[in-house]
């Protein structure tokens, strides 16, 4: 289960860094960019939106290098064995994918579950 945790954070980070870079490059969530026509438009779209931000937007991009870089620290941290380190940037990756919706916030409930039960604490944390 902690790889599968470790697994988790880092392919949200990796997508998370992929869609902040496509945005400060200026490939972000345009429809008429024709990928995005392919696979659709997320929903975090409207949520940015709905705070005041342009999801094309530099303020938006930075937010998603920022989490990525979370994800991926927690990641290497879980697979290093760095205990309450990697626990606290797990919490803090979840946190942070929340309102990428829908799969973010999948990933991130699903982060924050897992870092709920008590014995994926114990495998995290190396406590026993």
């Amino acid at each position: 289960m902690r790889n599968a945790l470790a697994a988790l954070f880092g392919l949200m980070g990796a997508w998370f860094i992929f869609d902040g870079v496509r945005i400060l490059l200026g490939h972000g969530p345009s429809p008429s960019v024709r990928a995005f026509e392919a696979i659709g438009i997320g929903p975090w779209t409207s949520i940015a939106n709905g705070v005041g931000l342009d999801p094309e937007g530099w303020v938006v991009a930075l937010g998603m290098l920022l989490s990525g870089l979370i994800a991926l620290a927690a990641t290497f941290t879980i697979i290093a064995g760095w205990g309450g380190l990697a626990y606290g940037l797990g919490v803090a990756a979840s946190a942070t994918m929340l309102w990428y919706a829908p799969l973010g916030t999948l990933a991130g409930v699903a982060g924050l579950v897992a870092l709920a039960v008590p014995s994926m604490r114990v495998a995290i944390r190396g406590r026993r």
